[in-house]
């Protein structure tokens, strides 16, 4: 799958520093050691393989487009990545120059050198260096998180799935979003305590669209998610989920979300009914229903986006506001 767009501009700028360290970097070369994935990702926060080159193999699971991080993600199937191993199968492979020869079910091996960047393992790679081995494989199985984070209790770590195509089947946004589809939620299930993850940042986990989704923009705090598909990765602030298929999401607003109460009042509206607050809809001459009686009142913040002068130019200080 061919994803435009990185999850972060700052995040590339750091990027092209490293590139531009390693290009002036010289010296007599070893051959790079043949090691799996999950070997190369390690038990730890940090790659035991850090600063070394190395070869590894794998399927393209994504394909980023985007001229500041381009590259792909491969996982390796034949090393596991389950609670029991502690190690993740997959990784981002960033590429020095950009190229597009790849693509998805592809079997490749790579060989660069390994960084850990914001604390996610990394592999920087030239064209010559990704050699096909195979094509139209099947992808790997898409990881449930919600029960990973069941059955492995106290003893969960996303960074047991960095680099991993993952799926958050059930979630509640904790953190609303930016305007840009960028949020963060806490997965939920049901049948244990979920406090684990409740312990600060730790358990949060940032969601990140690649396109624009006006749903995924107005998700708020205490809305339901379900279905996030995508890459877990890592940044400056913690965990990334780097959505894939935006469109699969499913949000449901909370009862006291503007979008929920938009969503009501459009549906009253439709159907003519008020009779649960003491409504009774009158109709006018041009066929339009009208509500009577006390409106509900409703609290909602309002964002104000621009001064502009009033056409009348009578008002108090000569001004109006457009609002949202």
């Amino acid at each position: 799958m061919k994803i435009n767009g990185g999850y972060g501009r700052t995040t590339g700028c750091f990027f092209l520093i490293f590139l531009t360290s390693l290009m002036f970097s010289t010296g007599c070369r070893k051959l790079p050691r043949r090691i799996s994935i999950c070997d190369l990702q390690g038990t730890g926060s940090a790659s035991p393989f850090y600063g070394q080159e190395v070869e590894v193999s794998g399927v393209v699971i994504a394909d980023l487009e985007d001229a500041t991080q381009a590259g792909i993600f491969i996982q390796d199937k034949g090393c596991g990545s389950r609670q029991g191993s502690g190690t993740s199968s997959g990784v981002f492979v960033l590429y020095q120059n950009v190229f597009d020869r790849v693509s998805l079910g592809d079997e490749v091996t790579v060989s660069g050198i390994v960084l850990d960047f914001f604390q996610e393992t990394i592999i920087i790679a030239r064209e010559e260096s990704v050699q096909i081995l195979s094509v139209g494989n099947s992808l790997p199985e898409i990881v449930d998180l919600n029960q990973e984070i069941r059955d492995g209790g106290s003893a969960f770590d996303y960074e047991t799935f960095e680099g991993m195509l993952v799926k958050v089947s059930a979630a509640r946004v904790v953190k609303s979003a930016d305007g840009q589809g960028n949020f963060g939620v806490l997965p939920e299930f049901e049948g244990k305590d979920h406090s684990i993850l409740d312990d600060g940042v730790r358990g949060i986990l940032q969601i990140t669209n690649n396109q624009i989704n006006s749903l995924l923009s107005s998700a708020a705090v205490g809305d339901k998610v379900q279905n996030l598909i995508g890459l877990l990765r890592q940044n400056q602030d913690g965990y990334v989920l780097q959505l894939i298929e935006p469109d699969s999401v499913v949000l449901q607003p909370s009862t006291g979300s503007l979008l929920n109460i938009l969503s009501n009042e459009q549906s009253r509206e439709g159907g003519g009914d008020y009779s649960n607050e003491n409504r009774t809809p009158i109709i006018n001459p041009t066929g339009i229903s009208i509500p009577t009686g006390t409106p509900t009142p409703y609290h909602v913040n309002l964002l104000i986006t621009e001064l502009l002068p009033n056409p009348k130019g009578k008002e108090p200080d000569g001004e109006w506001v457009e609002i949202y």
